[in-house]
């Protein structure tokens, strides 16, 4: 079974998605999951519109993993391009740093991400969605969204990461739904890899887990398990 950080073995990535696709709840396990290897994590915090899940919200946790929080410097209240902390730049230039980047996936997300305009070979760009929110339940849909993140970001997008879910009624066949939907619509990039969240139990449900790693085997998308940080699940 591929794990995070396989999947994700470039030193900055940047996790980008609309509200509801879960890119906040990515960007913490994926941190979290690279402190376990490298002694230099930081978690870069661009999502300055979304004020209720914003994984700044969780600098304990991640400071008990010995992952350093940068965010923005938000100066006022709803301005549309707030001054952004030089740490920001910092974190990008300090080559032993692995950086996990959550980006807000509108308008003002994408702006501010552009003012870095980054593209160096050690990077990925990846877009969560979940199919079961409005802006981003077919793939003509998720396209358009792709397209003006890059237009905006000035940055090519490289893969999807597809988050199929309805929270905690979540199925396999929700997220297996989610991922044929998204890949027989023929978007440009490839689909990197689905997430199931995967309980908070210690013994985890190994019918349920194996359920949900079969719709790997059924599509050919790597199948990662990732816990649940955020109330309510997926909702950043």
């Amino acid at each position: 079974m591929q794990t995070l950080s396989s999947l994700f073995n470039k030193r900055i990535s940047f996790i980008c998605g609309a509200f509801g696709s879960g890119k906040t709840e990515l960007s913490l396990n994926l941190a979290i999951a690279l402190a376990k290897q490298n002694p230099d994590v930081a978690l870069v915090d661009l999502d300055i519109v979304n004020l209720y899940f914003r994984s700044r919200q969780m600098r304990a946790l991640l400071s008990e993993n010995g992952i350093e929080t940068i965010d923005s410097s938000l100066k006022g209240d709803l301005i549309d391009m707030p001054a952004l902390s030089p740490a920001i730049q910092g974190a990008f230039d300090r080559e032993e740093l692995r950086v996990v980047v959550d980006v807000g996936g509108d308008d003002v997300g994408a702006r501010v991400l552009g003012r870095y305009a980054l593209r160096t070979e050690d990077m990925d760009f990846l877009l969560v969605v979940n199919t079961y929110r409005p802006f981003s339940d077919n793939a003509e849909k998720v396209s358009a969204l792709m397209r003006d993140i890059e237009i905006k970001s000035r940055i090519k997008v490289d893969g999807i990461i597809v988050n199929s879910n309805l929270g905690d009624e979540t199925t396999p066949e929700n997220l297996l739904r989610g991922a044929e939907l998204l890949q027989a619509g023929s978007l440009e990039v490839p689909i990197r890899g689905a997430l199931y969240w995967a309980g908070d139990d210690e013994e985890p449900d190994m019918e349920r887990r194996q359920a949900f790693l079969s719709i790997g085997e059924k599509t050919g998308i790597p199948v990662i398990p990732i816990r649940r940080f955020m109330r309510p699940f997926s909702m950043a």
